[in-house]
């Protein structure tokens, strides 16, 4: 484990700590055969944050609506059976601002997802 994934993950039991609520933020989509990433949900839940995958290779990111980054954590793909394609799932702390836009980083740092997230309630 790096100290990139040490920071994560003390950032990550920081704010499950801090949380009032136990709610968090639930993320997941698809990434086709192709390689082609898409988010498939971005709701509140009422069940608590999941730790970051820890050998995540890829990031994931979490923007304000002014750009500024809140959030941040290792995300792995998963591999559906003998299917081409596969998906991926984070259950993230709520940020302290709310969260307007997901970026997820190829491990080289190129962005494989840029969208706008939905107005959570």
């Amino acid at each position: 484990m790096n100290s990139l994934h040490r920071r994560i993950i003390c950032v990550f039991a920081l704010l499950a700590a801090a949380a009032v609520e136990t709610q968090s933020l639930a993320l997941s989509g698809g990434i086709s055969a192709e390689g082609v990433w898409s988010l498939g949900q971005a709701q509140l839940s009422e069940r608590g944050p999941r730790p970051p995958a820890v050998d995540g290779e890829y990031t994931l990111i979490l923007y304000d609506a002014a750009g500024v980054q809140v959030y941040e954590e290792p995300l792995a793909p998963v591999e559906v059976g003998d299917s081409d394609d596969s998906f991926w799932a984070a259950r993230t702390p709520l940020p302290l601002r709310t969260a307007a836009e997901i970026v997820i980083l190829d491990p080289q740092g190129n962005e494989v997802l840029r969208q706008t997230l939905p107005e959570l309630e």
